[in-house]
């Protein structure tokens, strides 16, 4: 396993946090998430989809779906979870639940 800090990792994590910069100061988002979580999310998403597609697929009944289209469709999820979690005039409500 990883003992010392990922540079990819780092950087993603700096520019997820350079874009939530560019957002408005008061925004409650700022606080709420560490851009070091939302990179490693995203990074731990990607492989781990490519693993488990094959499972995934027809247990979520995406048989009738290109592989392809749906692989897109997860990293333009994961580009949107980045949008969304962090402050913006793109991102939804700051409702994260209780």
């Amino acid at each position: 396993m990883f003992a010392d800090e990922s540079p990819a990792i780092r950087t993603l994590a700096e520019l997820v946090g350079r874009e939530w910069e560019a957002g408005p100061a008061s925004d409650p988002a700022r606080d709420r998430y560490d851009p070091r979580v939302v990179a490693a999310t995203s990074v731990l998403a990607v492989p781990a989809w490519s693993v488990f597609a094959p499972y995934v697929f027809p247990a979520a009944g995406l048989a009738d779906r290109d592989p392809d289209d749906v692989h897109a469709e997860v990293l333009d999820l994961l580009r949107d979870m980045i949008a969304t979690t962090g402050p913006g005039p793109d991102r939804g409500s700051t409702d994260v639940g209780p």
